[in-house]
């Protein structure tokens, strides 16, 4: 009997080959919601062993999501963002992080996976829930009248409400703060944790207790043997964090700094998913990639702005420089090694053509490349250039020729103009 799996995915030689590839080509999130395979043969009982759970989480101790996927749409988030005007930052947490224990599932234990990347996440709705609670309880001093309608003026402005159950009187309404979700910017580890609560029965049935010597089971003591309970954790995920306000109307009333403090307080705090108080769901700010990741998203769309201008550019040009630019952007002379580099086709050939056959635009475009690869200092207005007691060239002996022969074609291209 076949399995309803990804095509990609039918033709594995045998089960063991399947589990490999589950995480590489798959969806781990459906596998471990919808494949699990160790009930037994009659299927008259459900209940499974302590080494049946345990074996089968093991299987999940790999890296789960796509590298590139995740890139694409983390990217994709940052772009959303910046234009509307919001904030971005990078959590890493030390430790482990877990959510959604209490959903279904054959051990008792589920996971909150993403629905299309197959990886942990926090919810943006979990991640503003985190943040009102870090309000409500923590955040402005609740012994000061201002900490106190400081606090007020936040939940009713970042939530819509000042309390989670507010009254049917119009008071209500939409927060000026949009949470996002919390994603992954990297496949993340997954491992197979383990509790061993000693007193179930106490916790459970404790309140049921009428007679100590019929009632011994629920009793707490420490004759009781401990009950290993395995589930699913995220090992030391780095989260991207996105906030925006909810319009341009509200974009100025709203500090998104502010906010963001109050989430990596609460982070840090209170923690984020289930099992918090035992160190669970700990962020921490990461500085050094939420620059990183501003630093990207700044750099592409640059490339995207010039690629842009390139693209309008070529479509008013025809002749010489349509086919110098074309090939610039297929040469990638955007950098500058590649830029300088000789060989077929190299700049000093473009020179040649275009003493021979001046065109303003493509002298253009070619001045505009040496400005950006020598702006400082500026190989134009002195190729020749020397520096310090021994007088030595600023500019090396390539690019110094370079300079001077360009400026003999564009003083050709200004004569003809």
């Amino acid at each position: 009997m076949s399995l309803p799996l990804y095509a990609e995915l039918q033709g594995c030689a045998d089960l063991d080959d399947l589990r490999t590839k589950r995480h590489t080509e798959g969806h781990a999130g459906l596998w471990f919601e919808r494949f699990y395979n160790r009930y037994p043969a009659s299927y008259t009982n459900t209940k499974t062993g302590e080494n049946d759970f345990k074996e089968w989480l093991g299987e999940f101790n790999a890296l789960a999501g796509d590298r590139v996927l995740l890139e694409a749409v983390t990217e994709r988030q940052v772009g959303l963002v910046s234009a509307l005007q919001g904030q971005i930052a990078v959590f890493k947490s030390p430790w482990h992080y877990v959510s959604g224990m209490g959903y279904p599932h054959p051990f008792e234990n589920g996971f909150n996976w993403h629905a299309s990347l197959g990886v942990p996440y926090l919810p943006g709705s979990g991640l503003k829930g985190m943040v009102r609670s870090w309000i409500e309880a923590w955040a402005y001093d609740s012994e000061d009248e201002a900490g106190q309608r400081q606090r007020k003026e936040r939940l009713l402005d970042w939530f819509g409400s000042e309390s989670k159950d507010p009254p049917e009187d119009g008071t209500l309404h939409t927060g000026k703060v949009i949470f996002f979700d919390a994603l992954p910017v990297s496949p993340v580890r997954l491992s197979a944790d383990i509790m061993t609560p000693h007193m179930g029965d106490w916790y459970a049935k404790g309140a049921e207790i009428r007679d100590i010597t019929k009632d011994a089971a629920m009793v707490p003591a420490d004759w009781h043997s401990p009950n290993p309970i395995y589930f699913l954790s995220a090992q030391e995920p780095v989260f991207l964090v996105s906030i925006a306000p909810r319009d341009e109307v509200v974009a100025q009333d709203v500090d998104l700094s502010e906010v963001m403090a109050c989430i990596t307080e609460a982070f840090e705090w209170l923690g984020a998913g289930a099992k918090t108080a035992v160190g669970y769901g700990q962020f921490e700010r990461d500085e050094a990639l939420t620059a990183a990741y501003l630093k990207s998203h700044w750099e592409r769309e640059q490339a995207q702005k010039i690629e842009q201008e390139q693209a309008m550019a070529l479509s008013g040009l025809s002749g010489l420089a349509r086919e110098l630019i074309q090939f610039g952007q297929q040469a990638n002379w955007e950098n500058k090694d590649t830029f300088l580099r000789q060989g077929e086709n190299d700049i000093e050939s473009w020179l040649e053509r275009l003493a021979a056959e001046p065109h303003p635009a493509a002298v253009s475009y070619l001045r505009e490349l040496f400005e950006r690869h020598f702006a400082e200092p500026d190989l134009l207005s002195d190729p020749g250039a020397t520096a310090g007691k021994k007088n030595k060239p600023v500019f090396k002996p390539r690019a110094r020729a370079l300079g001077e022969r360009f400026l003999e074609v564009e003083k050709l291209s200004k004569q003809k103009d």
